[in-house]
């Protein structure tokens, strides 16, 4: 145990670490992974099609890392680029724990991820790399700039009026049980009445961000807010709980939010991904209904439509049966094609990849010749095709 004393001199030198920790830096991978977390997945103009992910998730020595596909998603580079995690003047290590890819208006390509003192230090920071030549031989990343405070795990949304809108979480500080390596929770209790979601606004095309408005929903679980504007203007907003979804919508712009509401939408703890289509649906990946909080089950991965604004859902076409899929994101390209990436199992797991149709989810089976489920991106070396028989379900610690 540590004294008083002692205690007041950690907190302040884990403070100055994380306040004055270098740039992250996109460079070459050197490092082989064990476990594996699907992150995000966009389209360039030119067609190329660029996944992330992070290596040794879930740990204080997770990162972000990408790599492309030139033949629409066929074979893949595997790992070309990474997040190095440098390590702070005092020599503690930083890492990220969600990234995600995002094609902009103008063509350039955002790598989002956050950053921070293992998996939580209890303030973190979101950051974005830029690359203007996306479909080049030699992609050039730019130095990443940090953003705010917390975790960004889901694409921007460009507003009718041209804003563009993040939804963030700024985690609640963790539990006692909780702090560790992994947690070391050392600093930001300053920043408690932050703790909650939070939008991020920007109108002048990504150059400066500001905090435009927050909701706080109870029985939090990482809250992974999903932006959607609806058709009337305002700004629905789905949030991860202990028990599902719960809903807020906002009617300013995202200024302020009502209280959040359970969504009729049964699902467990997990992240979702939507889509605004071209036809003017809305889209949405989760896992097949599940009837009651005790079965926590991050299987049956499907894709659901609503041409209601999210008020109704139907369609339910399965992209992947099997257990231990999860983490979705998505979108889609010029020709109608939806592209989805998540992953299966995790600990010597793979990142996958569905394609199909808005006319396969309305059928709920793979009709369109195009189609494809369960395409491999990335897969490591220990994999083995029946892991999933054998998978064990991460249980959850305290507020997570």
């Amino acid at each position: 145990m540590f004294s008083p004393e002692e205690i007041v001199e950690k907190i302040k030198f884990y403070k100055s670490e994380a306040d004055h920790a270098p740039t992250p830096r996109v460079r070459k991978v050197e490092q082989k992974p064990m476990r594996i977390l699907s992150g995000g997945i966009a389209r360039t103009t030119g067609g190329r099609i660029w996944a992330t992910w992070i290596d040794n998730c879930e740990c204080r020595f997770s990162h972000p890392v990408a790599g492309w596909s030139d033949d629409d998603g066929i074979t893949w580079t595997g790992t070309r680029y990474e997040i190095n995690e440098l390590t702070t003047p005092g020599g503690l290590s930083r890492n990220s724990d969600c990234s995600n890819l995002w094609l902009a208006p103008n063509g350039d390509l955002w790598w989002i991820f956050d950053n921070g003192l293992g998996v939580f230090d209890g303030q973190d920071g979101i950051w974005a790399s830029v690359c203007k030549n996306p479909d080049g031989l030699e992609p050039e990343w730019s130095c990443p700039e940090y953003i705010w405070y917390g975790h960004a795990i889901n694409k921007p949304v460009v507003l009718r009026n041209g804003d563009w809108l993040i939804g963030c979480s700024f985690w609640l500080y963790p539990t006692d049980d909780m702090i560790g390596v992994d947690f070391p929770c050392i600093c930001g209790h300053e920043l408690d009445h932050l703790r909650m979601a939070h939008i991020l606004a920007s109108s002048d095309q990504g150059k400066t961000w500001a905090r435009r408005g927050g909701v706080k929903v109870e029985e939090w679980s990482f809250n992974e807010p999903n932006l959607v504007e609806r058709q009337d203007g305002s700004l629905l907003m789905y949030l991860r709980t202990s028990y599902g979804i719960a809903e807020s919508v906002s009617v300013d712009g995202g200024c302020t939010w009502s209280e959040p509401e359970r969504s009729k939408l049964m699902h467990p703890p997990a992240r979702i991904a939507t889509v605004r289509l071209k036809s003017g649906k809305l889209l949405m990946i989760k896992h097949a209904a599940c009837q009651q909080k005790t079965e926590y089950k991050r299987e049956k991965l499907s894709a659901y439509l609503s041409d209601d604004d999210g008020k109704t859902w139907y369609g339910n076409l399965m992209l992947d049966e099997r257990y231990g899929v999860s983490y979705p994101d998505g979108f889609q390209d010029s020709k109608g094609r939806i592209y989805v990436i998540y992953d299966h199992v995790r600990t010597d797991g793979e990142i996958l990849m569905a394609v199909f149709e808005e006319t396969d989810v309305i059928a709920g089976k793979v009709i369109s010749p195009n189609s494809r489920l369960k395409q491999v991106i990335h897969r490591l070396p220990g994999y083995v095709e029946n892991n999933d028989e054998s998978f064990v379900h991460i249980k959850l610690i305290a507020n997570q």
